[in-house]
């Protein structure tokens, strides 16, 4: 989404700064939670001679049984596409007792190798954040439980609103942000996706905008969502907004040390002395007199 701005927008006063908050949005959801982006891995094949190649899944949304299905109707299009070509008898099942997936081959003779580890997004969807490995003698099985619809949050976002000492930590770790606002996904398929709320203001840098861009993805990828042609709306705020006071934190340490009893002024008025007098001679006459009573001895 690209918005050019018909007059430019900037600073007016010299300590200030740019706020973005957002309002709400709505997304319809008509995007494929198995995307075009990450629906692609290596596989090798050893039966004899070893052939390596990349099979790539149909986009859309599945649920555990039907991406299992798939997976296998790629695997055996990729055998019979080789140079020695024939078609393995596969089983991968999900089992609902354990969340877990489980690829096996009754085909002898025969490994594959999936190479999830170079796709963790793909990985998910099957539950395997290493090698798939399956022989006629041995199965593979997921590490990790199998979840067909990995894509639980939509991000906001917009790589013209710089923000100011914002990260991270979602598709990379501890990286700048330019997230705006977090949608979460409480519904299905072919609905639509509403989230309203202001978010936390963010800080921007931009000292002048003319045009803002924004963009939104979901949790597994930087690449922005194919709604399939079908609009989607949000609200926003940009103000101009006076910047807190910076205290440097030395400044800090020192103004909360104790601070030292001044000298008494030697301008202080004649009064102020004489009381000050006063109370010293009170004071010294009951320091005599408890010595007085300390001196007293006991009578034989």
């Amino acid at each position: 989404m690209n918005i050019q701005l018909s007059q430019v927008i900037s600073l007016l006063a010299k300590n200030s700064g740019f706020q973005c908050i957002i309002h709400g949005v709505t997304i319809p959801f008509s995007f494929y939670q198995l995307a075009s982006d990450y629906n692609t891995v290596s596989i090798r094949v050893v039966t004899g001679a070893t052939y390596n190649g990349t099979i790539t899944l149909t986009a859309g949304n599945y649920n555990v049984n039907t991406v299992n299905d798939e997976l296998k109707a790629k695997v055996i299009a990729f055998c019979q596409s080789i140079a020695v070509p024939f078609t393995p008898t596969l089983s991968f099942v999900y089992n609902v007792n354990t969340s877990k997936t489980t690829l096996s081959i009754s085909t002898v003779s025969t490994t594959i190798t999936l190479f999830f580890s170079t796709n963790l997004n793909l990985g998910l969807f099957f539950g395997f954040s290493t090698n798939a490995i399956f022989t006629s003698v041995s199965s593979a099985v997921g590490d990790k439980t199998a979840v067909a619809n990995p894509v639980h949050t939509i991000f906001l976002r917009s790589p013209s609103l710089k923000q100011f000492k914002n990260r991270e930590w979602q598709i990379e770790q501890d990286t700048f942000s330019d997230i705006l606002y977090r949608i979460p996904i409480y519904t299905n398929t072919n609905t639509y996706i509403s989230n309203y709320g202001d978010s936390e203001p963010v800080w921007l840098v931009n000292n002048v905008l003319s045009a803002i861009n924004f963009y939104i993805t979901s949790n597994l990828s930087y690449t922005a969502l194919n709604l399939q042609g079908l609009d989607w709306v949000f609200h926003f705020t940009i103000i101009e907004r006076e910047k807190p006071e910076y205290i440097s934190i030395t400044t800090t340490m020192l103004t909360n040390q104790p601070q030292l009893k001044n000298e008494v002024d030697t301008t202080d008025t004649t009064d102020e002395l004489d009381l000050l007098q006063e109370e010293r001679d009170r004071l010294i006459k009951r320091v005599e007199k408890y010595r007085s009573k300390l001196d007293v001895k006991p009578q034989a």
